[in-house]
C-alpha cells in the first residue's frame, strides 16, 4: 500500500465540535463552532507533537492522539445513554444516575485495547493509518452532511416566508436628549406569576411582587407570556410583533430557530434606541438565541465562556472528575455568571448614558444551583442546562433558588433606582413560566407554562395603560410611545402555544388545550 499521509489527528480533534453542532443545528449558528473547534485542533496538534518527540514515531503518536480524543469525547455520550435508559426503566430517581468512574474505566479500557492491538501489529502501521484516516473522514463528513441538510432545509423554508413581513418603522423620538432615561430590560428565565407560585409550588411570592409595587412598579396580577419558550418569547418582545406576522403560517413543520436568531440579530428595540442616541449595554447569556449582537459595551467577564464551548467541554470526563475532587467547575461558573449579572446591573447606572442595559438571566431555570440561603447546590448529574430531576426535586430546587435570588434581585433594583441620575425605565419579566410538571413528565400545564412575572417601572405612570392580563409583546410599543412620543398602536394580548421542536406552529392557547402526556 502507498504510504499514507497522516491527517486523522486533525479530523478526530475537529469531530467533537462538529458533532455537537450537527445534532443541535436548529439552536446554534455555524460560527459558534469556530473557537472550540480550533482550540481542540490546537490541543490535538500539540499533543501529537509532544507524543512524536517522546515516541520518535509520527504514525504511532498520531494513533495515540486520535484514540485519546475518541475515548475522551465518548464519555458524555455513554453517560447520557445510560442515564436515559435508567430513567426510562426507573424514573427520575437518584439511583438512575450512572457511575461515572465505571464509564471512564470502560472507555479507557476499550481505547487502550484498540491502541495496544494496533501497536502489536505495528508492521501494518500504514494500513492502520489508512483506516484511521477513513474513520476520521467519516466522523467529520457525517455532521457536515447534517449541517448541509439543515442549511438546505432553511433555504427551502425561506422561500415560504411572506413577501412582506410586519416590521415596525423606526419613528424619530420627540423627546429632549437631555431627558432620555436609561432603560433596563431584565429577563428572568422561567420566573412564574404569583398564581403559579401558589398553585404549583405551594409558595407565596408576594414578598417580591409587593416589594416591586412598593418601589413604584406596575406588576401584572395575571401576567402571561406570548410564547412557551425563550427564543420565541424574546424575539417577539424585542420586535414588538407576533411571530406569525413576520414568518407567516407556512413553516409549521420547520424546526430550526434560524429565523428567530435573525429577528434577534436585527431586532426593532435595539435599532430604535441606537438610532435615538442610546448606547447598548449587554451581558452574556447561557442561551445563545437571545444574546444581543454587537453591543456598544459588553459586561461579560473573561471567564464567561460561551455556552457552546462549555457544551464541548461537557462532552469530556473532566467536569465529572473535577466534581469528584471537590471542584464543581461548571456549577461554580454558572453560579458566578448569575451573581455577576445581578451585581453588575446594580453598577450599570455609573456608565455614561443614555443607555439601554439588557440582561437575560437563568434565574429560575435548571440546573438549580443555589439553596434557600445561597448555599451552593451541585446536583448529582453531569452538568447540563436542560437536565431535570423528578417533579418534587424540580419544585424544591426552583422554590429555594428563587427565594435566594429574589433577595439579590431586590438589592439590584434598589441600586439601580438609587444610583440613577434620573428615574430609569426598568422592565422585569419571565420569558415563560416554570413548566416543572412538563419537565417532571407529568404533562404540559398551560397555565403554569404561560404564567409569568411581568413588572414595569415607567416614570410618569404610563404603565396605568396596561391591563392586568397584559403580555410582553406590547412593552416596547408602550415604553416608546410614553417616553419618546411615538405612535405605535397596541396589539391585542394573545398567547400562542408551539409544540417542542416546532417554533412556528402557532395556536392560540385561549382555544387550545394540548393533550397531557401520560
Amino acid at each position: 500500500m502507498k504510504k499514507q499521509v497522516v491527517i486523522h489527528p486533525i479530523l478526530f480533534s475537529l469531530f467533537p465540535s462538529l458533532f455537537l453542532l450537527g445534532v443541535n443545528s436548529s439552536y446554534y449558528e455555524f460560527a459558534v463552532v469556530v473557537a472550540p473547534g480550533l482550540t481542540c485542533v490546537a490541543i490535538g496538534l500539540l499533543a501529537w507533537y509532544v507524543a512524536r518527540m517522546l515516541i520518535r514515531d509520527q504514525r504511532v503518536a498520531a494513533i495515540l492522539v486520535s484514540s485519546s480524543f475518541l475515548v475522551m469525547f465518548s464519555f458524555a455520550a455513554v453517560y447520557d445513554s445510560l442515564t436515559r435508559a435508567r430513567i426510562a426503566a426507573q424514573g427520575y430517581a437518584s439511583h438512575a444516575i450512572p457511575r461515572g468512574d465505571l464509564i471512564i474505566v470502560v472507555c479507557l479500557g476499550v481505547g487502550m485495547g484498540a491502541t495496544v492491538l494496533m501497536l502489536r501489529l505495528r508492521q501494518y502501521m500504514n494500513e492502520w493509518t489508512y483506516l484511521m484516516n477513513v474513520v476520521g473522514t467519516i466522523l467529520v463528513f457525517v455532521p457536515l452532511t447534517n449541517l448541509a441538510a439543515s442549511g438546505y432545509g432553511a433555504w427551502n423554508a425561506r422561500q415560504l416566508l411572506p413577501a412582506t413581513a410586519t416590521r415596525l418603522p423606526l419613528e424619530k423620538s420627540r423627546a429632549d436628549d437631555a431627558a432620555k432615561p436609561d432603560i433596563y430590560h431584565i429577563i428572568l428565565d422561567g420566573y412564574g406569576s404569583d398564581e403559579v407560585f401558589r398553585r404549583v409550588f405551594d409558595s407565596d411570592n408576594s414578598e417580591m411582587t409587593g416589594f416591586l409595587r412598593q418601589k413604584g412598579f406596575w406588576v401584572a396580577r395575571h401576567g402571561r407570556s406570548n410564547y412557551p419558550e425563550t427564543a420565541s418569547s424574546v424575539a417577539s418582545m424585542m420586535n414588538a410583533v407576533y411571530l406569525h406576522d413576520v414568518v407567516g403560517g407556512n413553516l409549521a413543520a420547520f424546526g430550526d430557530h434560524q429565523f428567530l436568531r435573525e429577528l434577534m440579530a436585527d431586532n426593532f428595540a435595539q435599532k430604535f434606541l441606537r438610532a435615538n442616541g442610546y448606547r447598548i449595554v449587554a451581558f452574556g447569556t447561557a442561551y445563545e438565541n437571545v444574546r444581543l449582537r454587537n453591543p456598544d459595551v459588553s459586561l461579560d467577564e473573561w471567564w464567561a465562556v460561551r455556552p457552546f464551548a462549555l457544551a464541548v467541554f461537557e462532552m469530556t470526563p473532566f467536569p465529572w472528575v473535577l466534581r469528584q475532587l471537590g471542584y464543581p467547575l461548571l456549577y461554580d461558573l454558572h453560579r458566578k455568571r448569575i451573581l455577576h449579572t445581578l451585581d453588575q446591573l446594580g453598577e450599570a447606572p455609573r456608565l455614561p448614558g443614555p443607555k439601554f442595559v439588557y440582561a437575560h438571566i437563568l434565574f429560575a431555570h435548571t440546573p438549580f444551583v443555589f439553596g434557600r440561603n445561597g448555599e451552593p447546590i451541585d446536583p448529582e448529574r453531569r452538568f447540563h442546562m436542560w437536565v431535570h430531576g423528578d417533579l418534587q426535586e424540580n419544585i424544591d430546587g426552583y422554590r429555594n433558588q428563587v427565594h435566594y435570588l429574589n433577595g439579590r434581585l431586590r438589592k439590584t433594583v434598589e441600586n439601580i433606582l438609587e444610583r440613577s441620575a434620573r428615574p430609569p425605565i426598568i422592565l422585569i419579566h419571565g420569558d415563560h413560566g416554570p413548566g416543572m410538571k412538563d419537565h417532571g413528565r407529568q404533562g404540559l400545564d398551560i397555565e403554569e407554562r404561560f404564567g409569568i412575572l411581568y413588572a414595569l417601572f415607567l416614570p410618569g405612570a404610563g404603565q396605568r395603560k396596561l391591563a392586568e392580563t397584559a403580555t410582553p409583546v406590547n412593552a416596547y410599543r408602550l415604553i416608546f410611545n410614553h417616553t419618546f412620543g411615538t405612535s405605535y398602536p397596541m396589539l391585542p394580548d394573545v398567547s400562542y402555544y408551539t409544540p417542542q421542536g416546532r417554533p412556528y406552529a402557532f395556536a392560540a392557547v385561549d382555544t387550545l388545550r394540548p393533550p397531557r402526556d401520560n
